[in-house]
């Protein structure tokens, strides 16, 4: 029996530390829970949306957002009386943004994104029912953040993958006589009417840099930037290209276009920024196809459902026709999306 007593006490004894280091763990765990406690959510990121605009343009769209923390900060380009505007009705939206950069340098949001004035417009893409709106309401703030510049179109046409070549045509300054002459033309612009005067321009926004050859990313200047990027750039730089466009002699349309071209240049210090189309639908908004090769079928479907809305009327094409393609278009997007949804939370 002694010896069965004695045998015993190792085992009690361990028993014991055994329920003392269970009984310290849950201490620590509760305090850390109130610790946490005691401290208020972390707030969602602080968000401007920045719209180029005229006076004629109804941007009563944006009330319906969703993001929270949001700004809508209106920049009427044609108003001078406006409380935001830029110097001058000139540069299409790329004036309206770069007075917003240097003017709200020193107070700006966790992102900008930046946007034209209209809701449905075929500068979004299909995916989006051609939406600025849900465009915006989708997009990851996070993945905004975390790529500190993000295209809010993800489709590479009218911009990628070798959009502009700046060795292609004129090589000289876009204040030489040359431009006064031939650039003041107001009429309708070829595909890549720019192109030509692509790095005269480049090199007067970027000097001391040597035009790159090519210059590519999706159209058509509307994005989202981190508060970081933006500040990663003197603000007098801002200044700079503010000046260039209100002294150079090229049209209001020609510098519009030629900006579209250089913001991924100006933000990423990156000529080509071409992402593969369905990896930035899905990290960008949680929309995620299989491949490239499903995305393009979408899209090909959507393109065949809008030709066949605008023959309706005078063919024999149904409307149920129609409806069933619709609710196949529909379903595969809800696919995408609930794709999107497990691979956030993985």
């Amino acid at each position: 029996m002694i010896i069965k007593a004695v045998k015993s006490r190792p085992v009690r004894s361990w028993n014991r530390r055994r329920w003392m280091l269970y009984a310290a763990f849950l201490v620590v765990t509760l305090m850390i829970f109130l610790d946490s406690m005691s401290y208020p959510p972390k707030p969602p990121q602080t968000v401007n949306l920045v719209l180029a605009l005229t006076k004629a343009q109804d941007y009563s769209w944006t009330s319906k957002l969703t993001i929270p923390n949001m700004k809508i900060i209106p920049f009427i380009s044609d108003d001078p009386t406006a409380l935001f505007h830029p110097p001058a009705d000139k540069g299409r939206e790329a004036l309206a943004y770069l007075t917003y950069l240097y003017q709200f340098y020193d107070f700006l949001p966790d992102i900008s994104i930046f946007v034209h004035g209209d809701d449905v417009t075929w500068h979004i893409d299909p995916i989006f029912g051609k939406s600025t709106a849900n465009a915006i309401d989708l997009l990851y703030i996070q993945e905004a953040l975390r790529r500190g510049y993000l295209n809010l179109r993800t489709s590479w046409k009218g911009g990628c993958p070798a959009w502009i070549n700046t060795t292609n045509g004129y090589k000289g300054s876009t204040t030489d006589s040359f431009f006064s002459k031939s650039l003041r033309w107001n009429g309708t612009l070829s595909e890549k009417v720019e192109e030509p005067y692509m790095r005269a321009a480049f090199e007067e926004n970027f000097p001391g840099i040597q035009a790159p050859q090519i210059l590519a990313q999706p159209c058509c200047s509307q994005f989202a930037v981190s508060r970081k990027t933006i500040r990663s750039i003197p603000r007098e730089k801002y200044q700079e290209k503010i000046s260039w466009m209100l002294k150079t002699p090229l049209s209001d349309q020609l510098t519009g276009r030629m900006w579209e071209h250089m913001w991924q240049y100006l933000f990423l210090e990156k000529a080509e920024d071409c992402l593969v189309e369905y990896e930035a639908l899905c990290r960008g908004w949680g929309i995620c196809f299989m491949n490239q090769a499903e995305l393009d079928e979408w899209n090909k479907l959507a393109e065949k459902i809008q030709g066949l809305k605008r023959i309706t009327s005078s063919t024999d094409v149904e409307d149920r026709d129609i409806r069933a393609l619709e609710e196949n278009l529909n379903s595969r997007r809800m696919e995408a999306l609930g794709r999107g949804r497990i691979n956030r939370r993985n």
